[in-house]
């Protein structure tokens, strides 16, 4: 049913529509003011240059320019889908950094050639919002980047930016990339990013110098790094420096039998030879992290952290550890020391051909005087190889608590332990764990489709049996 536009007229009507892309973004640098919007076809397909720059001064956070679909009078009555651009949206003017805002993108089909980036934002974009994209076959999906020293009055610095209910789809390297001050990723499905090498990639690698207040809630990941096959690299890594960041409510998962051991699940910790890298306030709750690699949820340098109300299933048919602090990665000189963590309210299954540790607490990059707080995490291991409820490398005394745990681990036999280095009895001789317990935690099946180890048995141990003190940090 297409119909061709032709580049000339008012483009006013839906009836009388420009042709090219090329069109498109003069219109969007050059005529569009604020409240406008610069609509293209459902059904419509426009392949664009990398160097078509969609930058307009004008725009206004509060009145903002709109680029999105349009249901056109030729579609058919099946209707037709998104508009298909080929190629990326470059949002970056040249030279110092210049602030432009006020930018709304909806309802746009993204298709790459495996180069480039299918959104890019540099020099200082603000108020900007991404929203129903379905973002594929680039070098990187999404690239929220910095700036070159700011021109005039401006700071240099991108806020405020929205990436929302999107599909980020086989791209080479990073399916998000990058970070900014009080920039929000949500809501989006991430598969099959990474597969140009190991290690090095991820579905979401958050990264940058001082980011302030970044959140990133209700996305899920699946497939990252995917090599042979196998996840072979960390799903959602952070780097740098941050502060108030806030990691929630996403779902990051893999198959059995398609993970290595290389494939970390949520990880946040120093990754760069340079100045010292720090996370302050950081908060990792409310996600579920299923069948991961070496380590399910870490952290390392950080001060006032984090890890509560997550749900952990391992079933993989490897050694590993639910959750670790500090991970063990390589820390710099200028690196921030592991200070206190907040390890409270998680719930961690590990099935039958699992091994490993739940919850491991390490002495290597952290302070000998943390005051870590572990407490209320229930735990279950349905196997019978290696396994510790708990590794607590310091001396007890220098936690704050260790308290109110369950872990229930009836078959691991004479390869089980509470603690790698001593029982639940002999922490009771020093003080610590005295309300904790080791009976079944009653959790529901696990479904795969839709994991979770909420327990709706009133005869469960965990029924008020924990504490209130350590519900949440905030």
């Amino acid at each position: 049913d297409c119909r061709q536009g032709e580049d000339t007229g008012d483009f006013t009507s839906p009836e009388y529509p420009g042709r090219s892309i090329d069109k498109a973004t003069s219109i969007f640098r050059e005529i569009m003011n604020p409240g406008d919007t610069l609509a293209f076809c459902r059904g419509g397909a426009f392949r664009i240059s990398p160097r078509q720059y969609w930058v307009n001064d004008r725009c206004e956070r509060d009145n903002r320019c709109t680029v999105r679909d349009y249901e056109a009078w030729w579609n058919s009555e099946m209707g037709e889908g998104e508009p298909i651009i080929h190629g990326g949206l470059n949002f970056m003017d040249g030279g110092l950094s210049d602030k432009e805002e006020g930018y709304n993108f909806i309802n746009l089909s993204l298709q790459g050639d495996g180069e480039g980036h299918g959104i890019f934002t540099y020099n200082e974009v603000e108020h900007s919002m991404f929203c129903n994209l379905d973002i594929n076959g680039f070098r990187n999906g999404v690239y929220f980047a910095g700036s070159m020293p700011p021109a005039g009055t401006n700071d240099g610095r991108s806020e405020h930016l929205v990436l929302k209910d999107s599909v980020i789809t086989n791209n080479a390297r990073q399916g998000f990339l990058g970070g900014c001050d009080f920039c929000v990723v949500e809501n989006n499905h991430f598969e099959n990013n990474g597969f140009e090498g190991h290690t090095l990639n991820h579905n979401i690698y958050a990264s940058g110098g001082n980011i302030n207040e970044m959140r990133f809630s209700g996305n899920t990941l699946y497939k990252a790094a995917f090599i042979d096959g196998v996840c072979s690299g960390a799903s959602f890594i952070v780097h740098g420096s941050f502060g108030g960041l806030i990691i929630e409510n996403n779902i990051v998962k893999e198959d059995v039998g398609a993970a290595r051991q290389n494939c970390w699940g949520i990880i946040v910790n120093p990754g760069y030879r340079r100045a010292g890298e720090i996370f302050t306030d950081v908060f990792i709750r409310g996600n579920t992290v299923v069948n991961m690699g070496n380590v399910s949820i870490g952290i390392q340098s950080c001060h006032g952290c984090s890890i509560e109300n997550n749900v952990i299933i391992q079933e993989q048919a490897f050694s590993s550890k639910g959750i670790q602090v500090p991970t063990g990665g390589l820390r710099h000189e200028n690196d921030y020391v592991q200070d206190s963590a907040f390890v409270v309210n998680n719930s961690i299954y590990y099935g039958v051909a699992a091994s490993g540790i739940a919850i491991a607490m390490q002495q290597a990059n952290a302070s000998p005087t943390a005051n870590h707080v572990v407490a209320n995490n229930a735990i279950q291991y349905a196997g019978d190889n290696s396994w510790s409820c708990f590794y607590l490398s310091y001396p007890l005394q220098s936690f704050a608590s260790v308290d109110y745990n369950l872990c229930y681990f009836p078959n691991a036999g004479g390869l089980g332990s509470w603690e790698t280095n001593t029982s639940l009895g002999a922490m009771h001789d020093q003080g610590y764990g005295m309300n904790s317990r080791t009976e079944d935690p009653l959790f529901e099946p696990i479904d795969p489709n839709k994991p979770d180890l909420i327990t709706k048995h009133r005869s469960s141990p965990l029924v008020d049996n924990g504490s209130s003190v350590y519900f949440s940090r905030i």
